[in-house]
């Protein structure tokens, strides 16, 4: 996390981490985008293996 320009810089390793339905009819990821499909789990529908930084400003 990077406090001064408000990024988050993730990935997800890989291992026994299996694609996944949508959870109990959540429909969407963190940032409101429509999720169809089998997707990595957690918040961030499109998260990937390669590190990936985006903006957590809330303003």
């Amino acid at each position: 996390m990077d406090p001064d320009k408000l990024e988050l810089t993730i990935s997800m390793k890989g291992g026994d981490v299996k694609r996944a339905p949508a959870y109990k009819g959540i429909n969407t990821d963190f940032f409101g985008r429509p999720i169809t499909g089998d997707r990595m789990p957690g918040p961030f529908a499109n998260i990937g293996s390669a590190p990936t930084t985006r903006s957590i400003d809330p303003r």
